[in-house]
C-alpha cells in the first residue's frame, strides 16, 4: 500500500475530557475537520454511542447448545425416516427443535418450502452455513444465536423461484413468511457510522476517523459526499472495501 505523506492527527489522551477546551494538535498543513473537538462537545447528542469493544465476547444462553436438539441430517429426525433431500418440501416434526449445522446441507441443495409449524424450532449452529430453498413458512420459531450469544459465523439463506410457480392456495412466493418468531443475533460492529478526523483527499488510500471501531477487513463502507446535491441520479458518495484497520 502507498504511504501517505500526511501525518495522522494527534488525539487527546482522554477522549472524555471537556472537548470544548481542546484544540487539534496537528500542523497547519494537515488540517483536521474545523473545530473537531468543539464540534464533538456541542453535538454530543448526535454522536454514535460509546461502547467497549470486545473481540470475542462470551456466549451465554446459546440456543445451538441446548439439550434435546435433533440433527437436520439424521434420518431419525424425520417421521419418514429419511434425510431431507434437494427439491423436497421439509416440515419440522411437531413439538421438536432441529439444529442445522455446516454438515447438514450440501452447497448444491435447493429445498422446496421449509415449514416450521407452531411449537417447533429451527436453530442454526454457530458455523458457516448456506441453505437454499423456495421459501420458509415460520409459524414456529427460527433462531440464530441470542442476545447473550452473538454468532460469529456466516449464515447465508438463498431463496429460489419465480412468481406464480406455486398454487393459488399460497399467497406468497419465494420469501420468508413469519407469523411466529424469527430471532437472529450476529456479531455487533459499531459504531455503524462515524466522521472523518482529517480531510480525505483524492487518491488517498487511508482515512482517519473520530471513533474507535471494530470493523473488519473485507467489510464495505460508504464515504458520503460533501456536495450540496445528494440524489439517486447524481451524487459523489463512494463505496470502498476495508483492507486493514489500525488503532
Amino acid at each position: 500500500a502507498n504511504t501517505l505523506a500526511r501525518s495522522a492527527p494527534v488525539y487527546p489522551a482522554n477522549d472524555n475530557v471537556l472537548a470544548a477546551s481542546l484544540t487539534p494538535s496537528v500542523s497547519s498543513s494537515n488540517p483536521l475537520t474545523t473545530c473537531h473537538w468543539r464540534e464533538k462537545a456541542n453535538l454530543a447528542a448526535y454522536r454514535p454511542p460509546t461502547a467497549t469493544i470486545e473481540a470475542n465476547p462470551a456466549q451465554l444462553n446459546s440456543p445451538h447448545k441446548q439439550n434435546g436438539l435433533l440433527k437436520w441430517h439424521y434420518s431419525t429426525t424425520s417421521p419418514s425416516g429419511s434425510v431431507p433431500s434437494s427439491g423436497a418440501d421439509v416440515t419440522i416434526p411437531a413439538g421438536k427443535s432441529v439444529l442445522i449445522s455446516s454438515c447438514s446441507v450440501k452447497s448444491t441443495d435447493v429445498f422446496g418450502l421449509i415449514n416450521l409449524p407452531a411449537g417447533t424450532s429451527l436453530i442454526f449452529d454457530d458455523a458457516d452455513i448456506s441453505i437454499a430453498a423456495t421459501g420458509f413458512n415460520v409459524t414456529g420459531t427460527m433462531k440464530a444465536g441470542s442476545e447473550t450469544c452473538r454468532l460469529r459465523s456466516k449464515i447465508t439463506i438463498t431463496l429460489h423461484g419465480k412468481r406464480g410457480e406455486r398454487d393459488s392456495t399460497i399467497t406468497w412466493v419465494k420469501g420468508i413468511s413469519v407469523t411466529g418468531t424469527i430471532d437472529i443475533h450476529g456479531a455487533q460492529y459499531f459504531p455503524t457510522w462515524t466522521r472523518l478526523a482529517m480531510t480525505a483527499k483524492s487518491n488517498d488510500n487511508i482515512i482517519f476517523i473520530q471513533d474507535i471501531v471494530n470493523w473488519q477487513p473485507g467489510q464495505r463502507i460508504v464515504i458520503t459526499t460533501t456536495e450540496l446535491k445528494d440524489a439517486r441520479d447524481w451524487h459523489r458518495n463512494e463505496e470502498r472495501t476495508i483492507v486493514s484497520v489500525k488503532k
